[in-house]
């Protein structure tokens, strides 16, 4: 080294000093010069590296051993709050561990995660180094941020030797974590029978819950684990423990679809009658989820008035066919109504299930059974436009011109949701079959929906078959003013064209042409004067279609009243 070399003492890039990079360059006379002349032993750079610190994870223990003889802070900490010895652990370095314990470094000092250096070392299932730790004096039980223990960290590793160790070193084999989740549940959940066994022999309350309040029961049923299951029942744990859902362990078994599981809680005294907070039993969480050899313990199980009503239902609603013929042969209710008084065909209906309707109604289901707001099976198919369930129900007798508590027939059902297929089939079917009268006024009624729908294809079927294009409704408005004062302009080209009164008013006085300044409806306010609708006449407020349009300042009417001449 030339006479009077002198390092600069810092690097702008990484806040490393001369010192630093000597270290990093393992340049022993570098170092030693460095010192001589006063550098800063424990100066940080960027990271809240130290050169003792860069030594460690360069594992150059000679370094280290200089800087620590030299002064080193061994007891400094990173900006992740890594000290020296946690840097040493995290390296595995043996030597250089012992070379900081010697020096002083505090064993149970901890990181911004309230990690300890045991519990790295528990974390990386570096067993040598725990004992070299646990000899110093290490302490056990700490526990960082999340409420974790050095043994939780083994477990979670399923690394039994470490664990075994951790025990057999005093460890609390009973504690818990920041959500109340005790060793115990971490160490079901890693599957490793060797690490449940050594817990089991040291475990406390097996009734403990935690902050979901599920026990030890709980998390075996989760693991469908038997062998775990089996003696944790043994030791007395509730197997009817309810969680903060009043969920028990029986209906995550049932979900799972884990049958020796379930075989074993009931065996163990779970009840299958208990219901969670939605009011779903067991029996319910094996039908969702399609577990049909649970399905069928279960309903030995199962209070035969849970069977005839939810369970029945939830296994129609999830297209279970298999369930349903075991359900029904089983007694359930083909009739049985649930609290909106809908029937099991109502549900069959609504999702569709058309080998489950079949079965249904050859069991003998009401076809035309009604909910309490007047719905049947066919209304609700019309309205899910459902073409091949409405087909089924049509041809086994459902009637097709019935009203619910609104009013509405499945035509008119059919139409307000713009099935028109569905509405094409009914029309057609009502028009062999239905009484002439009661035909003509479903028809009507569906008409009046259709004009204000849009539904050109289904108007002119109404039409054909018999529905008159100037019927008055409610108000005495005709189907031309409903379809004005929607905008539908092409329905009301159709209207027209069909022989529609093109003057006709309302109770309010208004023609259809009012509607269409009203709906400011340029196409639909041109084809009915075109057609010769009067712009001179007033309604009960004493406004003409001409005044409307200039005061709605409906955009490009004023074209079309110059375009007809009409007088302003």
């Amino acid at each position: 080294m030339p006479p009077g070399w002198r390092l600069k003492t810092m690097n702008k890039n990484k806040g490393r000093t001369a010192l630093m990079n000597a270290v990093e360059k393992k340049d022993a006379a570098a170092i030693k010069l460095l010192l001589a002349q006063g550098a800063n032993i424990d100066q940080k750079d960027d990271h809240g590296n130290t050169a003792l610190m860069l030594a460690i994870i360069k594992n150059d223990l000679e370094t280290a051993a200089l800087l620590i003889k030299s002064g080193a802070n061994v007891n400094v900490a990173k900006k992740n709050s890594h000290t020296a010895l946690i840097c040493a652990i995290l390296s595995q370095n043996t030597k250089m561990i012992e070379l900081l314990l010697n020096a002083g470094a505090e064993i149970n000092a901890i990181d911004g995660d309230r990690m300890s250096a045991l519990m790295h070392a528990a974390a990386n299932s570096d067993g040598h180094n725990l004992s070299v730790l646990a000899d110093a004096g290490a302490f056990f039980d700490l526990k960082d941020k999340n409420g974790n223990c050095a043994l939780v960290y083994s477990i979670l590793n399923k690394n039994y030797e470490v664990t075994r160790m951790l025990v057999n070193c005093g460890a609390d084999a009973v504690s818990v974590n920041r959500d109340l989740k005790s060793v115990m549940m971490f160490a079901i959940e890693s599957g490793c029978a060797d690490i449940f066994n050594l817990i089991y022999e040291r475990a406390g309350d097996v009734n403990h819950c935690d902050y979901y309040g599920q026990n030890a029961v709980f998390y075996a049923a989760r693991s469908q684990s038997e062998e775990f299951l089996k003696p944790i029942l043994e030791l007395g744990a509730d197997v009817n423990t309810r969680d903060r859902d009043m969920q028990t362990p029986l209906m995550l078994a049932a979900t799972t679809g884990a049958e020796g599981i379930v075989k074993t809680l009931l065996a163990g005294g779970a009840d299958a009658g208990l219901k969670d907070k939605n009011g779903n039993c067991a029996l319910d969480y094996a039908i969702i989820a399609g577990h049909n050899g649970i399905v069928k313990m279960l309903m030995d199980a199962t209070p035969a008035a849970l069977i005839n009503s939810n369970s029945f239902n939830l296994a129609i609603e999830n297209g279970h066919i298999d369930i349903v013929k075991c359900l029904i042969e089983r007694g359930a209710g083909i009739d049985s109504l649930d609290k909106t008084f809908r029937t099991p065909l109502h549900y069959a209906a609504a999702r569709g299930y058309c080998d489950i309707i079949e079965l249904l109604i050859e069991k003998g289901a009401a076809v035309n059974a009604v909910s309490d707001e007047g719905k049947t099976p066919l209304m609700i198919a019309c309205a899910n436009n459902d073409i091949c369930v409405v087909e089924k129900l049509v041809n086994c007798g459902a009637f097709v011109n019935v009203n619910d508590n609104f009013g509405y027939t499945p035509l008119m059902t059919a139409v307000f949701y713009g099935n028109e297929k569905i509405a094409k089939m009914l029309i057609e079917f009502e028009n062999k079959k239905g009484v002439k009268s009661n035909r003509l006024k479903n028809f009507e009624e569906a008409l009046i929906i259709a004009c204000g729908k849009g539904f050109e294809d289904t108007v002119k079927l109404l039409l054909l078959y018999g529905a008159s294009v100037n019927l008055t409704h409610l108000q005495q408005m005709t189907p031309l003013m409903f379809a004005a004062r929607s905008s539908r302009p092409e329905v009301v080209k159709l209207l027209i064209n069909s022989g529609a009164k093109i003057d006709q008013a309302d109770a309010a006085g208004k023609t259809a042409l009012h509607y269409a300044a009203l709906s400011r409806d340029a196409l639909s306010f041109d084809s009915l004067i075109g057609a010769g609708a009067d712009c001179s006449l007033r309604d009960k407020n004493g406004e003409t279609p001409v005044d409307i349009a200039r005061n709605e300042g409906c955009e490009g009417f004023m074209e079309i009243i110059e375009k007809y001449n009409i007088v302003k």
